[in-house]
């Protein structure tokens, strides 16, 4: 069973054609809320597992069967199989999940005969689904697998172009279309031996590929499938194994291997999901029993997905079908082996789930705010670890979850630095090790060094959660702004001087492309007159930090007496000239804002 590609190229015309969304990713995705207008009888999946219509009796449960989704026009494709009990042969029907049900898909052409554990994969390059080789009798003499393509573009099945001479018959391979090469990726199974070479197929014929190195063993029935985040063919397990192992199209590297709470595993499928930005594993055997188990491949850690997060589950099974369906926005599972109860493989399923990740909510934050976060899907009473953009950083918050496995509206500070834009906020299990994520869209946030300013006073503004690289300009309302480019953590940190602004105060703008922060700060207010005077002369006295346009009475402190009544301007300014009059000696003035109540007291002026 193999997985079909889920990152076609976008110039392909037919997938232009079939009008999906590209994601960033460059992903099959759409819009959660509703179907997409192309295919408006499949329907997005509900958050959870749900069910959606089975396949119908007519089908029959068997081993080893190959799928892949056709991008063109939204079918799930099904072929072949292998017989699950003595009396039934191989097969070579097609069945197609679209518009929400399984149908019949078109007869097989004489030479495609009936086979079981074809790989199978969508090639966007000619828009097919090409399918090789596959098992077309019981072990024995002539049990050797094919090593025919065939292609399917929705309608119809037609003979491919010859494998070349090393390119051998054989059942449970894998295969995936490879965007960052433009060809499909074929590897592994077994016939005439077991096999660990690679075959690109570019729509037109199969050329070798790069060898593995000496570490990876021979394997079938494995999971495998193309990572949009790390742009590389995952291979995992299969035959018992654990080891994973990367290939760039061209080298290979060795990846994390399966934990042991996830065990062996073979005849297990897997494929990217877009939500969880990662490579899910479902079910298999492994070790030793069928398992129900979900697991996901995601920034170099393996991670269960908790059952909590879901009312119903599909029950275990091996050999199904696992891959994403772009237009549901879900991972798709359906029918399969069940391994269990002494009968070797005799019974399965027809049933189809659709698993929409249960992702965390969270909403746009700011640098060294609180972030407010909804997840579930953990263990009862778990508790929960809280991290930024990896699986493997700092951790913001530990905190435990409900009895029900869940938490709802959690406070999580945020780093106090950090760029703006894009962010994914981590909540992992430390029990279950389930491990969830939800897009955090961070926004500019700024502080003053110095809050409480009088006229001509100095502050910082400390900002982050900007663009690295972008211009900053701040300013006060009155002021001229201060340009500054930010830094490689996206932080500004600048100098600025207050102008004469208006009694209470206001706020110091950060503005940029991406957004804008502003620090909030008071305004002191000042009166200041002369060092020295002499009575009966006139001399300027300074008013600053008054309301905008407010009526402000001058008094000598020492009789309370008012001398001058001044209205300063819409910046709280005013420096009229004033007649002193007082006797000899040491006396300072006292401003007091008529409607503020504002009070400020100047230097002592020496009267000679």
């Amino acid at each position: 069973m193999t997985k079909p590609s889920t990152r076609p190229a976008s110039l392909i015309a037919d997938l232009a054609r079939a009008v999906l969304v590209l994601g960033a990713s460059g992903m099959l995705s759409l819009p959660l809320g509703g179907t997409h207008p192309a295919f408006a009888g499949t329907a997005l999946a509900p958050p959870g597992w749900s069910q959606a219509a089975s396949l119908p009796g007519t089908f029959k449960v068997r081993w080893n069967f190959s799928d892949a989704y056709y991008p063109p026009s939204d079918q799930v494709v099904v072929f072949g199989g292998a017989p699950k009990a003595g009396g039934e042969g191989y097969y070579n029907d097609t069945w197609v999940y679209t518009n929400n049900a399984w149908v019949p898909g078109p007869a097989a052409p004489s030479g495609l005969t009936g086979r079981g554990g074809a790989a199978m994969a969508y090639d966007p390059v000619i828009g097919k689904i090409v399918l090789f080789g596959g098992q077309t009798a019981p072990s024995g003499a002539s049990w050797l697998p094919s090593n025919q393509t065939w292609l399917y573009n929705g309608t119809t099945w037609t003979a491919g172009p010859a494998a070349p001479a090393g390119l051998a018959g054989r059942t449970g391979a894998e295969m995936v279309y490879d965007p960052d090469i433009g060809k499909v990726v074929l590897f592994g199974g077994s016939g005439a031996a077991v096999y660990t070479d690679v075959w690109l197929f570019d729509g037109t014929s199969w050329t070798q590929g790069a060898a593995p190195p000496a570490g990876v063993l021979p394997r079938e029935f494995f999971g495998m499938s193309y990572d949009a985040t790390l742009h590389e063919v995952v291979i995992a397990g299969g035959d018992g194994g654990t080891d994973v192992w990367y290939f760039t199209g061209s080298a290979w590297s060795a990846g994390p291997a399966m934990p042991v709470a996830m065990g062996p595993k073979e005849r297990s499928a897997m494929d990217y999901d877009v939500q969880l930005k990662g490579d899910v594993m479902f079910g298999g055997l492994g070790p030793g029993i069928t398992t129900d188990d979900a697991w996901v491949l995601r920034d170099g850690v393996w991670s269960k997905v908790g059952q909590a997060c879901c009312t119903s589950w599909p029950v275990a099974r091996l050999s199904a079908g696992v891959l994403w369906h772009p237009v549901a926005h879900a991972l798709m599972v359906f029918s399969g082996i069940d391994d269990g109860g002494g009968d070797l493989g005799k019974t399965g399923y027809n049933d189809t789930w659709f698993f929409n990740d249960p992702l965390l909510t969270t909403p746009t934050g700011v640098p060294g705010g609180n972030d407010s976060t909804t997840g579930y899907g953990f263990d009862p009473n778990e508790s929960v670890a809280f991290k930024m953009d990896s699986a493997t950083s700092a951790t913001l918050l530990t905190a435990k979850a409900d009895v029900s496995g869940q938490f709802v509206r959690i406070q999580v500070p945020l780093p106090g630095v950090l760029t703006g834009g894009g962010h994914t906020m981590y909540a992992i299990g430390q029990t279950s090790g389930v491990a969830l994520t939800g897009p955090v869209t961070v926004s500019p946030a700024a502080i003053l060094t110095v809050k409480q300013l009088a006229y001509g006073d100095s502050t910082n503004f400390v900002g982050s959660g900007y663009l690295p690289g972008e211009q900053v300009s701040v300013s006060f309302p009155g002021g001229t702004a201060i340009p500054k480019a930010a830094d490689a953590t996206g932080s500004v940190n600048v100098a600025i001087s207050m102008p004469h602004e208006p009694y209470p105060g206001s706020v110091v703008t950060g503005s940029a492309p991406s957004g804008k922060a502003t620090a909030t700060y008071t305004v002191k207010d000042t009166v200041v007159g002369p060092s020295a005077a002499h009575s009966g002369s006139s001399y300027t006295i300074t008013l600053t930090g008054y309301q905008a346009s407010e009526k402000v009475n001058l008094k000598w402190q020492d009789t309370g007496t008012v001398f001058a009544t001044v209205t300063v301007g819409s910046n709280g300014y005013a420096a009229p000239s004033v007649k002193l009059t007082h006797a000899n000696g040491y006396v300072k003035i006292v401003s007091v804002g008529l409607s503020s109540g504002q009070t400020a007291t100047s230097s002592s002026v020496h009267f000679t």
